[in-house]
């Protein structure tokens, strides 16, 4: 038992940085479009942007009321659920047509959440969303990732949406006019 370790050249190399599904870092290019609103004390601000090689993605900044404060101190789970839910909402309706927005609606099959920090009363969050690549089907993944005044990744997400006909509350197979707003080029 025991020895030395193995010598630099015969240690495994690390990978590139990237998610369980496979997607690298991305990168911002800038600012797209803006607009305001507040909900129930607290204060969103969004922002979409395009990205390199992740589609196009979408910010919103958050800063969280004493509503979202559980007993801890800091954003109650169910609150990031919720903020990731207004984020995908908020980037379906800026860059959805009129059309689709009144004749499709988009509800979440999965969430798989990280949670890598908290967040107090009072501090923001930039939440960033984007979808990696082409639908399947009636459905696709979308990516979140909240991060504090601090540059630190507070939670990361990876969401399962499906797209719904409202008027006949079936799945609907997500069409490339419906998806192409959220890919780049």
């Amino acid at each position: 038992m025991g020895g030395q370790a193995a010598p630099r050249k015969d240690r495994r190399s690390c990978p590139a940085a990237q998610d369980q599904h496979g997607c690298r870092a991305w990168r911002q290019i800038g600012p797209v479009r803006e607009f305001a609103r507040g909900r129930r004390g607290t204060c969103f601000r969004a922002v979409a942007v395009g990205g390199g090689g992740i589609g196009l993605a979408f910010t919103l900044t958050i800063t969280a009321g004493p509503a979202d404060i559980d007993e801890l101190g800091h954003v109650n789970n169910a609150v990031w659920v919720r903020w990731i839910q207004d984020l995908a909402t908020a980037h379906w309706r800026a860059v959805a047509p009129a059309d689709q927005i009144a004749a499709y609606v988009w509800v979440v099959t999965r969430h798989e959440i990280d949670y890598r920090g908290n967040v107090s009363v009072g501090e923001t969050v930039t939440g960033k969303t984007w979808v990696p690549g082409k639908p399947y089907g009636a459905r696709f993944d979308r990516h979140v990732r909240f991060t504090g005044a601090d540059g630190k990744v507070k939670v990361e997400a990876v969401t399962t949406w499906a797209l719904i006909d409202r008027a006949t509350g079936r799945l609907l197979r997500v069409r490339d006019e419906i998806a192409g707003p959220f890919l780049e080029g």
